[in-house]
């Protein structure tokens, strides 16, 4: 059978005060209302002379004991040489090693109530905070004075009179009992930590963290947009979706851009983005790549009106996979329009120039460069492709092919030239990606690029 422990230290009021009237001080009330089992009090060295002159503290329990028919098994903590009563750290100390102790000797179901009312300050708060450290085996309770007014301490106190006289031995007695209904300390370390994961864009740590069995109650509230979020970094779109089909959700900061094309590339600039942010310098030039090539296909479909996956490539079939190679037969066409006179000119570029380049082979962002540069007439269009191309050449492909430590300053040192002699930052190189996707017809308001600033900010005003 379940049993209660009430743990109690003891001041000043206690056993039973009086002022207007006579009355239970916390300790008996809690006891009165409650009926624990067993009491273990806590006597700093004033009360513990108090005990030894009258025993007004263990008389008080055993006349309840008695008034309400039954046996209260009772243990004494004396601190005979605790004189300075109200160091906070002393407390918080000492009652975690007696309530770690009690707690060992628990059985699974028992409570241990803990009497926040009594002692001083210290004691109070020592108490109400460690109860948070064992949630499930503890209730911290308060007992309001009577009348809601301060108790006085008499000066000749007469304990067995007092409890004749005391007005809560009445069988109508006010329960002046309330247990501690507060927010978890821990609750609140966790989602303050949550918040800071999620302004660091670690999702995924901050959604496992939400998922903890004594998080779930209040993360329920936040936990799906989280889960967006993580899935929106991994770039699962279906799986983001999903998500804000199932909620309803309207914010546009989880979804700015609707359109499937260009959603793909504004999503992959974005991650390639908090790479950056992240410091994740090594994976954000080795991610570069994909992003460099599909811009630079649109930028030739943009300015020059040539689809090179479709006018100039031949599609196959790999593991479910479509994969698209230069097909001889579509470069040397032989139709006499002006496309086909566009596309014998780009055959005539990918010969002509050093770039690894063969019928069949696959398409390379190496190969589209020259296409651009001879054939596209904007100046601005040629010098962000050819800066691109140049990080990609003197950066990417160190990263991708040795083990080197990729900081700010490796990338910086590695891309200069004759035009940048200081050479790129990341932020300059997302930024060029930026505007080489707006050349490629692809444009993006800078609020839509804010969208993960906004949705964080969005996430965290869940978090309550």
């Amino acid at each position: 059978m379940a049993k209660k422990i009430l743990f109690s230290p003891v001041g000043g009021t206690d056993p039973i005060s009086s002022r207007e009237s006579i009355r239970d001080g916390s300790m008996i009330h809690i006891i009165r209302v409650y009926k624990p089992d067993k009491v273990i009090l806590y006597l700093s060295k004033e009360i513990s002379e108090k005990e030894k002159k009258d025993k007004r503290y263990t008389y008080c329990i055993e006349q309840l004991a008695k008034l309400q028919n039954r046996k209260i098994e009772y243990e004494i903590i004396e601190r005979p040489e605790l004189a300075d009563v109200h160091e906070y750290n002393f407390y918080y100390d000492e009652f975690r090693e007696i309530l770690k102790d009690i707690i060992k000797s628990m059985e699974k179901d028992d409570k241990l109530l803990l009497n926040i009312s009594s002692g001083t300050p210290a004691m109070k708060s020592g108490l109400l905070v460690l109860n948070h450290l064992w949630e499930d085996k503890c209730e911290s309770i308060q007992v309001s004075t009577p009348q809601k007014s301060m108790n006085n301490k008499e000066k000749d106190y007469d304990v067995e009179t007092i409890w004749q006289l005391n007005e809560d031995n009445e069988e109508n007695f006010e329960n002046r009992c309330s247990e501690v209904q507060c927010t978890s300390l821990t609750r609140i370390k966790n989602e303050e930590l949550i918040k800071k994961l999620i302004d660091e864009y670690d999702y995924d740590a901050a959604y496992t963290l939400a998922t903890y069995e004594d998080m779930k109650n209040s993360s329920k509230h936040y936990i799906d947009y989280i889960e967006i979020a993580k899935y929106r970094l991994l770039l699962d779109i279906n799986s983001v979706d999903k998500i804000i089909n199932r909620l309803g959700i309207k914010e546009k900061s989880y979804c700015p851009i609707k359109s499937s094309d260009e959603r793909k590339y504004f999503e992959y600039v974005l991650s390639l983005d908090i790479k950056v942010k992240k410091e994740q310098f090594g994976d954000f030039i080795r991610a570069i790549s994909p992003i460099i090539e599909d811009i630079f296909e649109k930028i030739v479909e943009k300015q020059v009106g040539i689809n090179v996956k479709q006018d100039l490539c031949d599609k196959q079939k790999n593991n479910e996979e479509l994969i698209f190679k230069w097909s001889e037969k579509k470069l040397k066409t032989s139709a006499k329009d002006g496309k086909a006179n566009i596309i014998r000119e780009i055959d005539k570029i990918l010969n002509e120039n050093n770039i690894n380049f063969r019928y069949g082979g696959y398409v390379y962002s190496s190969q589209l460069v020259p296409i651009i540069l001879t054939m596209v007439k904007d100046s601005n269009v040629r010098n962000i492709v050819e800066n691109l191309r140049n990080v990609e050449q003197s950066v990417r492909n160190i990263t991708a092919h040795e083990i080197v430590s990729v900081t700010e300053d490796f990338i910086q040192k590695k891309t200069k030239s004759s035009k940048k002699p200081g050479g790129y930052t990341s932020r300059q190189i997302i930024e060029d990606i930026k505007k080489a996707l707006a050349y490629a017809g692809i444009n993006i308001s800078n609020e839509d690029y804010n969208s993960y600033k906004l949705m964080n900010e969005d996430i965290k005003s869940r978090i309550k």
